[in-house]
């Protein structure tokens, strides 16, 4: 454990992550994972930083670990009951009984949490109809306990994924389900599981298809993998890139069945592509398992017997199975009322100028909060947070950049628990920042102070125009514009300048006249036009520069991309 959490304070310290997530093939088989997070909670829980155990089976769930779970992001408890009904999951060897995990969604709901998600797999060996039924039951119960506690408030999302045998596993021999068996038992739970509480997934049967293929297949699959690559595939890891039928083309044209696997008359005989890698244990073993799998004879959790495939008795301490009673004392489960009986503490408000240019530019909002917050954790500087089961660090920004442009002077407000020197502040948030995105200034504030909205109401900037957007536009004489700017100012003078605008797919016409304070030419070369641009920010509508430029040249969607956005100051 000490090694455990010695990773996480170096990964804490040089990253300025604040979410941490205890993952493991079965973290709740994890003998110390109790004590694991309380050390955690100890000494991170006033840092807000959040962990989660993921995906934890209910033979695992006790009251102790629900709670301490609450310390992390509060968007849902996750519960792997895998299968639907008991047989079946005996067929899987995993030890999950029906009344223990009903009882443990009860104790997670119980806790206030308000979403319950239930990861299954269809196409397991032996599946049948009684067992999709199963999963549709089980689901359907969960939600009736939900809606018990937080009735309407309440909800369950349902994942389902394909069971792919892999290698070194009892189910190793047998063949994935065909496409169109998994096709139909994903529409008949998605049919019965049609209710606006519960939100139904499952994997894209495709690349559950190349998922088998690869994972069970020899050196010959490689090819595979090139010649897909030759022909485009790059990124079809994301669902938007996957390129289903160049990967059909390429399968089909290697000859290779997508599912070449079946079980003959005597497996152990025949020669797996994985045979050659020695995972510590007898392939007899598997066949073992097989064979009891068929008659749904389990074995006991290797928590909780002596392992017959290893000499000697397994140290692992028996875990506890059963819902205990135990929780964490009252100070540790109130997290919910963090601060009620705490003097509150007096909190300092920098506020700081920075820059944004080059590639940042194409940042989101949300990708700078990001940003900014994690240097502010490996600067260790002591920021405030917002109370609640989420807490958000304490930084406003002011007037936030649209996607692809940079700009010279942005602000924004941090609130700090203790007041450290602007110089300081700033040597230490810009060691932890790239040379494009720098804090140039701060100083702190009084809470009476008014806000940046209220000192500002003029934004300037300047737009950088290739020559040859404008060439069409202008005359010359001996080479040089004469009238761009004369061309402006009749622009400027009109009574009303009206612009199509499109947001989120609806279109509106405005008015933009009251926006634009000045527009002007501030350098002028054969290459390109700078144009300063002057907006008023107390107009009743938001307009982006290069939407005004658009307009006025006359340019089409590629055209504007070509145009350099800067923000240069507000006043």
């Amino acid at each position: 454990m000490e090694k455990i959490l010695e990773i996480i304070e170096k990964n804490i310290s040089s990253t300025g992550y604040t979410d941490l997530s205890l993952t493991a093939l079965h973290t709740g088989a994890y003998s110390k994972i109790e004590e694991l997070g309380r050390t955690l909670y100890d000494k991170y829980s006033n840092k807000n930083i959040s962990f989660s155990f993921p995906s934890l089976r209910p033979d695992c769930l006790t009251k102790e670990i629900v709670q301490l779970n609450r310390m992390g992001k509060k968007s849902g408890f996750t519960l792997a009951p895998e299968a639907g009904t008991e047989r079946l999951r005996k067929v899987i060897n995993k030890h999950i009984d029906q009344d223990e995990f009903l009882h443990g969604v009860e104790t997670i709901y119980s806790q206030r949490w308000k979403l319950v998600k239930l990861y299954f797999m269809i196409g397991l060996p032996t599946e049948t109809e009684e067992d999709l039924n199963g999963i549709v039951d089980l689901t359907l119960e969960v939600l009736r306990i939900g809606r018990s506690f937080h009735r309407k408030n309440c909800s369950v999302n349902v994942s389902i994924s394909t069971f792919i045998p892999k290698p070194h596993t009892p189910f190793q021999w047998l063949p994935m389900d065909s496409v169109e068996t998994i096709i139909a038992k994903q529409d008949f739970i998605r049919k019965k599981l049609k209710h606006p509480q519960i939100n139904f997934k499952y994997h894209d049967i495709e690349q559950s298809v190349l998922e088998n293929l690869f994972s069970r297949g020899d050196r010959n699959h490689s090819k595979l993998i090139v010649e897909a690559y030759k022909k485009g595939c790059r990124l079809d890891n994301w669902s938007d890139e996957f390129r289903t039928e160049t990967w059909k083309q390429v399968v089909d044209q290697s000859g290779i069945p997508s599912n070449f696997l079946t079980l003959p008359d005597k497996p152990e005989k025949i020669p797996l592509p994985w045979d050659h890698i020695d995972c510590g244990i007898e392939k007899q073993f598997f066949l073992d398992e097989y064979s009891n799998s068929l008659e749904g004879i389990s074995e006991p959790d290797c928590n909780r017997k002596v392992c017959r495939n290893f000499p000697g008795k397994c140290a692992i301490p028996r875990k506890k199975s059963r819902l205990e009673t135990s929780s964490i004392n009252s100070e540790r489960t109130s997290t919910d009322k963090s601060g009620q009986n705490q003097e509150k503490p007096e909190i300092f408000t920098m506020r700081c100028r920075y820059q944004k240019r080059g590639r940042f530019r194409f940042l989101s909002h949300l990708e700078m909060s990001r940003i900014i917050h994690m240097a502010v954790m490996r600067a260790k500087i002591p920021i405030d947070y917002s109370k609640g089961f989420n807490p958000k660090p304490k930084i406003s920004f002011f007037y936030p950049l649209p996607v692809g442009t940079e700009s010279l002077m942005e602000w924004l407000d941090i609130s700090l628990l203790s007041s450290i020197p602007e110089n300081e502040f700033l040597q230490k948030i810009n060691k932890e920042l790239p040379e494009e995105l720098q804090f140039s200034g701060g100083f702190y504030v009084k809470p009476s102070e008014s806000s940046l909205g209220n000192q500002f109401s003029k934004i300037h900037y300047e737009i950088t125009v290739p020559t040859e957007l404008i060439n069409d536009y202008i005359t010359f004489d001996d080479k040089l514009p004469v009238n761009f700017q004369s061309k402006i100012d009749l622009f400027l003078d009109l009574e009303k300048i009206l612009i199509r605008k499109v947001r989120k797919g609806a279109a509106t016409v405005v008015d933009i006249k009251p926006n634009i304070i000045d527009m002007r030419v501030n350098e002028i070369n054969f290459e390109i036009y700078k144009i300063g641009l002057d907006l008023n920010l107390k107009a009743p509508s938001s307009i982006r520069p290069e939407e005004i430029l658009s307009h006025f040249l006359e340019l089409d969607s590629d055209e504007t991309c070509n145009l350099r956005v800067c923000r240069k100051n507000f006043s």
